[in-house]
């Protein structure tokens, strides 16, 4: 079974305001698609006119309930605003905050398309939507298509930057390939954060008294959280689970068969441990400690309004996000 477009989730961040503890680890709090202010508050007149830059960070997640690897995930600006406001993004990590955000960060963002642009053609004349940073960079990923809220359909095209110049205020972008699909004027043309798979993970050891084979651990991205956890036997096969992250009671497992314990604000396996994960002698007082991550990819968004920008009605962005599925 592949994963589906279902198991794919939009969640926020664990904190939310203007500080630089704004961000943290992703939380259980899903972005719905389409709702008023599920990413960034409204803009007060007096903030518009005296502009401002604010951050929120969200993250996509895998959330198949099994182990299957998403291979090859983009994320990018699909549709910049309708206002004179502009949304970058850059990637986050597990648990950065907006304390961690650096002015020399990477940016990706979007442009329109200048005139109308032939199938075959290898360059094309974009307007990024701000000027403040660079998005469009040689060796970039580049999505460019017309699919918005309204036009669901519209095929999304990918290529690779091989150089970029200035024509005007514009950028003339050359492609590793001529186009596939012709493009008329507004299309819009986005940076992408491209990385290789998106899985859950154990990605580090503490001072546990033994060892195991770390191998044998079978997750499943459903309920697979960033956590440090700890087994404590108590005999030489018995054992219990605590987390850091949450509070497990009475969680407690035998060597002698596989352990699926339950994340109990998703009822799917954290994780299964099976025998042959459990390769050392072991007796009581013994501990495993190990961390694991979530199948996720953190997304820093990044609102600049200029100072002076305008009111206009609905104001919106839209993210892009693909992955594929084994």
């Amino acid at each position: 079974m592949p994963i589906l477009a279902s198991e794919i989730q939009l969640v926020g961040s664990q904190t939310v305001n203007n500080l630089s503890t704004n961000g943290g680890g992703y939380s259980l709090n899903l972005v719905q698609d389409g709702v008023k202010n599920n990413v960034f508050a409204d803009v007060p007149k007096a903030e518009r006119l005296a502009g401002s830059t604010t951050f929120r960070k969200v993250f996509y997640k895998l959330s198949n309930p099994n182990a299957l690897v998403g291979f090859d995930p983009k994320l990018f600006v699909m549709k910049p605003t309708n206002a004179g406001d502009a949304v970058v993004i850059s990637q986050g990590s597990a648990v950065d905050t907006q304390a961690d955000i650096t002015p020399t960060q990477r940016r990706f963002g979007a442009g329109f398309i200048v005139g109308n642009v032939a199938a075959g053609a290898a360059t094309v004349t974009v307007t990024p939507e701000q000027s403040l940073y660079a998005v469009f960079q040689a060796g970039d990923m580049v999505a460019i298509t017309a699919r918005n809220e309204t036009n669901t359909t519209a095929p999304i095209d990918y290529y690779t930057i091989t150089a970029v110049s200035n024509s005007g205020s514009d950028k003339a972008i050359t492609l590793d390939r001529g186009l596939t699909n012709a493009v008329a004027q507004g299309y819009v043309v986005s940076s992408c954060i491209a990385q290789t798979t998106m899985s859950s993970v154990i990605y580090g050891w503490t001072a546990g008294s033994k060892t195991c084979d770390n191998t044998k651990i079978i997750f499943n991205n459903a309920g697979s959280i960033n956590g440090k956890f700890t087994l404590t036997f108590s005999s030489a096969t018995a054992f219990a689970l605590t987390c850091d992250q949450i509070t497990l009671n009475n969680y407690t497992g035998n060597t002698g068969a596989d352990y699926s314990p339950e994340n109990p604000n998703t009822a799917q396996p954290f994780f299964t441990l099976p025998p042959a994960f459990f390769n050392g002698a072991y007796e009581a007082g013994s501990t495993i400690i190990f961390s694991t991550t979530a199948a996720t990819i953190g997304v820093w968004c990044e609102r600049i309004i200029p100072a002076g920008t305008v009111y206009a009605s609905a104001n919106a962005f839209m993210l892009g996000f693909e992955v594929e599925s084994e």
